[in-house]
C-alpha cells in the first residue's frame, strides 16, 4: 500500500536523490578519535566566523516576548524600509520591488517555483551552490553548468560563458560571490550577462548570498533599474551572521516581481528574525571589520601553504577552495584526522574529493600548523 501510495508523488521524484553538501557532522567521529571539542577547528559552513552585531545580541537579550502568539506583518513594511533606505546611495528601490523570504535558499525555492517545471533547464557554471542545482532537479527541471577549468585556478571567463548560453534555458543562475570559491564576478560581466540574456527573452538570477562581505558598489542592485530580466537575491545569514534566523530577501523590477509574488505564501520570517535582521543594517561598523580581519587571515593562510592548490578568490569572502593534486586523496577525511570540519569537494560539481571548501575560522595559526603538518600531499 505505502508503495501505491508513493506513486501519487510527482514522478519525477521517484528516482531522485538529494545532492548536497550537508551531512551529519562529524564531530562524534573526531571525538572518538581522541580529540576534544575545543581541539576541533570549524571551517564548514559557511557562516561569518566572528559572529553577529553586537546590537543584535543585546537587543535579544532585553527583548519582550509576550507577543509570540501573533503573526508577523505580513509586509515587512519595517525590514523593507529599512532596506530601502540602506541601498539609497547605490540605488533607488521602493518597498513592492523588494520580497522578504526564509534566508537565500528560501527565495530560491519561490523563484525556480515561478519560472521551472518538468522539462525546463537551468544553465548556471561549476562549481556553484549545490543546493541550488539541486533545487532546479526536485522542481524537474534540469541544470547544465559551464565548467570553470582547474588550470585556470577556477577562474570566471565571461567570454567562454557567454558562447556557451542559448535560448534553450529558463533562467540563468550566477552566484556571485562564488560559492565555494569565494571569487567576485566584475560588475560589467554581470552586465554582460544580463545583456545576453535579454536579447533571449531570459531571466537572470544573482545569488549574493555572501555579498555582504564585498563593497555595495560590486552589488548587481544597482543594475535593477536597467534590466527588467534581474532578480538580485541576498542574504542576512552570511555577513550579518544571523544564519540561525533565516532572512533573506529578493529584489527586482515589478513585472518578475509580481510572479514571485504569485508563488508566495504569508509568513515566511518571523517578527523576531525581522527584527534582528534590521538591526544588523543598523551595524555597518561589524560587517566592515569582519571584513578586514578575514582578508588578513585569508592571505596568512594562503601564504603559508605553498603546497596547496587555492581557486581564484577574493580574500574578504570567508570561504575559498584549496586542494590537492592527487586525485585519490580524501582531503576533508585527511581534514578531519586532524580536527579540521571541511566541505568536501566531492560534494560540488565539477569538484573532487581532493579539494575542500574551507571557511576561514577567526584565527588561522594553528589551521596553517596543521595544514604545514601534511607536507606535500
Amino acid at each position: 500500500m505505502s508503495w501505491e501510495i508513493t506513486q501519487k508523488c510527482r514522478e519525477h521524484l521517484h528516482d531522485f536523490t538529494r545532492f548536497s553538501y550537508i551531512h551529519e557532522s562529524p564531530l562524534a567521529e573526531i571525538i572518538a578519535a581522541g580529540f576534544s571539542h575545543e581541539d576541533v577547528i570549524d571551517c564548514s559552513l559557511g557562516t561569518n566566523p566572528f559572529g553577529c552585531s553586537p546590537l543584535v545580541i543585546s537587543n535579544l537579550q532585553s527583548r519582550d516576548w509576550k507577543e509570540v502568539h501573533k503573526y508577523p506583518d505580513p509586509s515587512y513594511q519595517d525590514l523593507t524600509d529599512a532596506l530601502v533606505a540602506f541601498w539609497s546611495n547605490t540605488v533607488s528601490l521602493s518597498n513592492d520591488q523588494i520580497l522578504i523570504g526564509a534566508g537565500a535558499s528560501g527565495l530560491i525555492e519561490k523563484i525556480l517555483k515561478a519560472t521551472i517545471a518538468p522539462g525546463r533547464a537551468v544553465f548556471g557554471y561549476a562549481p556553484q551552490f549545490t543546493e541550488f542545482a539541486t533545487e532546479v532537479f526536485a522542481q524537474g527541471g534540469d541544470y547544465r553548468w559551464f565548467a570553470l577549468q582547474e588550470s585556470k585556478f577556477h577562474q570566471f571567463n565571461v567570454s567562454e560563458f557567454l558562447q556557451t548560453l542559448t535560448p534553450s534555458y529558463n533562467l540563468v543562475y550566477i552566484d556571485n560571490p562564488n560559492n565555494p570559491t569565494g571569487q567576485i564576478i566584475p560588475l560589467e560581466d554581470i552586465e554582460r550577462i544580463l545583456h545576453k540574456a535579454r536579447k533571449f527573452g531570459l531571466p537572470v538570477m544573482i545569488d549574493e548570498a555572501y555579498g555582504d562581505f564585498t563593497a555595495q558598489e560590486n552589488s548587481s542592485l544597482s543594475l535593477i533599474p536597467d534590466f527588467e530580466n534581474l532578480i538580485t537575491v541576498r542574504s542576512f545569514s552570511k555577513g550579518s551572521g544571523l544564519a540561525n534566523f533565516r532572512v533573506g530577501y529578493a529584489v527586482s523590477q515589478k513585472p518578475l516581481m509580481s510572479y514571485l509574488r504569485k508563488v508566495d505564501l504569508p509568513f515566511p520570517v518571523s517578527s523576531t528574525a525581522s527584527h534582528v535582521a534590521l538591526l544588523s543594517l543598523q551595524d555597518e561598523q561589524f560587517v566592515l571589520e569582519s571584513r578586514k580581519r578575514i582578508e588578513l587571515e585569508k592571505r596568512k593562510l594562503i601564504a603559508s601553504c605553498p603546497n596547496f592548490y587555492f581557486a581564484a578568490t577574493n580574500n574578504e569572502i570567508p570561504i575559498m577552495v584549496i586542494g590537492v593534486n592527487n586525485q585519490d586523496i580524501d582531503l576533508a577525511g585527511l581534514l578531519r584526522k586532524k580536527a579540521i570540519l571541511s566541505e568536501s569537494g566531492a560534494d560540488f560539481y565539477n569538484l573532487g574529493p581532493n579539494y575542500v571548501r574551507l571557511r576561514i575560522p577567526p584565527s588561522t595559526d594553528e589551521l596553517i600548523l596543521r595544514l604545514q603538518s601534511l607536507g606535500s600531499l
